[in-house]
């Protein structure tokens, strides 16, 4: 058995190609259900020219959901005995993993969970509830009937309209938000893969949104306590990275160091100088003095627009910091942490990574102290079976599509791998 209900959120896509609006489909799996969300609009696609560039945009108007009944019938179950209660939390519940991933992948601000407060002797709220999201059901995915008239209930066109306005104190219906393809790939992304939303990633979020709201104090607060996670984390990463006992990094990174310490003086012990020159630092330190002030001084923000200018741009500087952390650093740890025992067992002089935030290639270069194909061969058969556990960290990760190595010896090019297939350069 299948339900299907639709999410009244306003998107307006931004893509370069008009052939981007035929991928607005995802399938994902959540809690042992298998779901298909597309985006609805009734809409033509709009070219817009400006500034000599070419774009298209479309309006949606909502977000369609069906949910696939799971192993055990749950679904049918509740169809059956008309359980609205428990239906409803099970919409409730697969709307808010598909809310929150719009709103931390795709940055849409506006987008928020709600929560159904469901009055069990109210049969007319739960009634309201169902017209509201426009819940109906299908034996086999193809013939769809509202579920309030499969259980026998009138139609009631006085609380149908009724229900349509319920929806403005569960979802920002008046508000339109820009999405643009990219964000929208990343929706898709983590939706598909089950992508967990992170403390850091929900604190920086915020302080975008805090930041569109002119609430620049708040935006501080939640833009160093994102900082603070991210470089913790990393930092652990990194540390365990060069074999330091659990123990002593507990001792080295803990709340007494403070968020100051770790980004003046641990970053730059931990991360190349040339990363460390994107990011100005002087003004991520700014900030994180600023919070403290804000928090045990309770410092205000300054009125001038210069100033108010000023503290937005070191909060932007700090959410570079943390993208090229998250996204960028850590995956380096991760990826040179899978090759450590290749390049011990092989004896290789060095296994240089290349790679780029947001980005699924890997690039790698072996450098030999000695050269044999067999050699070779080993090697790389290694590598691979190194880099499928980097799944844990990227799900889409395949060596097929996205690793691509060189072997190098005497300064010269001895091999390739891409596209799966290795190939010797020197016959």
């Amino acid at each position: 058995m299948f339900l299907e209900f639709k999410l009244p959120i306003r998107i307006y896509l931004i893509a370069n190609e008009k052939e981007c609006f035929n991928n607005i489909s995802i399938n994902f799996n959540y809690k042992n259900y298998n779901c298909f969300l597309k985006l609805i609009s009734v809409e033509d696609i709009v070219e817009n020219s400006e500034k000599e560039k070419i774009s298209y945009i479309r309006n949606y108007h909502d977000i369609s959901i069906i949910i696939e009944d799971n192993s055990k019938s749950t679904i049918e179950n509740f169809v059956k005995e008309q359980s609205m209660e428990q239906i409803l939390n099970l919409i409730n519940l697969i709307s808010n993993r598909c809310l929150l991933v719009f709103r931390n992948y795709g940055t849409l601000i506006k987008v928020k969970e709600f929560s159904l407060k469901l009055d069990m002797a109210d049969k007319e709220q739960f009634k309201s509830f169902f017209m509201m999201l426009d819940v109906k059901m299908s034996k086999n995915n193809t013939e769809y009937e509202k579920i309030l008239k499969y259980w026998g209930f009138e139609d009631d066109f006085a609380k149908e309209f009724a229900s349509t306005l319920m929806t403005v104190g569960f979802f920002n219906v008046y508000d339109k938000e820009s999405l643009n393809y990219d964000k929208w790939l990343e929706i898709k992304n983590a939706l598909e893969n089950n992508f967990e939303i992170t403390e850091d990633r929900i604190f920086f979020i915020n302080s975008i949104e805090h930041i569109r709201n002119d609430n620049i104090r708040l935006a501080v607060i939640e833009a160093v306590i994102s900082l603070e996670i991210i470089v913790t984390k990393y930092l652990k990463s990194y540390l365990k990275f060069k074999n330091i006992p659990n123990d002593r990094i507990g001792n080295l990174i803990n709340p007494h160091i403070g968020i100051y310490s770790m980004v003046s003086v641990l970053l730059d012990l931990s991360v190349e100088k040339e990363i460390m020159k994107v990011i100005e630092i002087d003004k991520v330190l700014k900030l994180i003095n600023l919070r403290n002030d804000i928090i045990h001084n309770n410092k205000q923000i300054p009125k001038e627009y210069s100033e108010q200018k000023e503290i937005i741009n070191q909060i932007q500087i700090s959410h570079i910091l943390c993208k090229l952390l998250a996204s960028f650093c850590n995956k380096r740890i991760n990826i040179k942490a899978l090759l450590k025992n290749t390049q011990t067992s092989y004896d290789i002089e060095n296994i240089q990574v290349r790679c780029l935030p947001d980005n699924p290639n890997i690039v790698l270069s072996v450098y030999l102290k000695e050269y044999s194909n067999e050699l070779i061969k080993k090697i790389n058969f290694s590598i691979i079976s190194s880099l499928k556990d980097f799944r844990r960290f990227e799900k889409l990760y395949n060596e097929k599509e996205y690793l691509y190595i060189s072997y190098r010896f005497n300064k010269k090019v001895m091999a390739k791998f891409s596209n799966g297939k290795l190939v010797f350069l020197n016959q």
